[in-house]
């Protein structure tokens, strides 16, 4: 029997932590997907409250805002993985 070219350069653990990533961001990108359309006509208030109601969960704190003109939250999808992930 022949040997598989490369087959003694094998690296099992780099092989499994880069499958492992993959499957990650394949989960957060279907999180962010799910935020993104169940939050698509929210209002910046209401994302507010939402990220409030998140940050409560987890033991955070949100600076005030004075505004909403101050108020810049990034893409509906990263707000979902920042904080929460879902709606609670």
């Amino acid at each position: 029997m022949g040997k598989v070219a490369g087959a003694q350069n094998f690296d099992g653990k780099n092989w499994h932590e880069q499958h492992i990533a993959k499957r990650t961001r394949a989960a957060l990108d279907e999180q962010d997907r799910a935020f993104a359309e169940r939050h698509a006509g929210d209002t910046l208030a209401e994302l507010a409250c939402y990220l409030r109601r998140c940050a409560e969960h987890w033991g955070r704190s949100l600076p005030h805002v004075r505004s909403s003109a101050e108020a810049t939250l990034p893409s509906g999808s990263a707000v979902g993985r920042t904080l929460c992930g879902r709606r609670t």
